[in-house]
């Protein structure tokens, strides 16, 4: 369930026993706003305001990161647009084994990528059984963790 951001706040104050959110309260609050965040945003706005890993911003601090965010949708047609090598508006067997042998993501150099896990990302997120990832099926994949969550 989506709540406002000053809600969000309160709740994470609330359940948390603070006053001020730290970095992890801020990415649990701006979760409950509807927001997907990643914490290079949220310690580049740490930056921007001078602050120590150790410290806490209110709620003013929050509303005025959560206004700097990246809009997740263009972002998700970016990081599309890079993963499409061949411009064909939708993503195939190959194209996928390649973006997860050359992905940055924690962990990923843990799976070999074989044939058997591109089938099984495949049988969760190619929706509509056409054989390719489309740029709404590959944003179900990665907002639902489908990847992370399942290998």
């Amino acid at each position: 369930m989506t709540m406002s951001i000053e809600d969000a706040y309160q709740e994470v104050c609330h359940t948390n026993d603070c006053e001020e959110l730290d970095k992890n309260g801020v990415y649990e609050a701006l979760c409950l706003a509807g927001h997907n965040p990643i914490f290079q945003e949220i310690g580049t706005f740490w930056e921007k305001k001078r602050k120590s890993d150790f410290e806490t911003i209110n709620l003013d601090e929050l509303i005025e990161l959560e206004a700097s965010l990246e809009d997740p949708k263009k972002a998700m047609e970016e990081a599309f647009a890079v993963f499409d090598k061949n411009n064909d508006g939708k993503i195939d067997k190959e194209e996928l084994r390649r973006i997860l042998k050359q992905s940055d993501v924690p962990g990923s150099e843990m799976y070999s990528y074989d044939d058997g896990m591109v089938e099984a990302i495949f049988a969760k997120a190619d929706k509509n059984g056409d054989g390719f990832l489309d740029k709404n099926e590959l944003i179900m994949m990665i907002t639902e963790g489908q990847v992370s969550s399942s290998y």
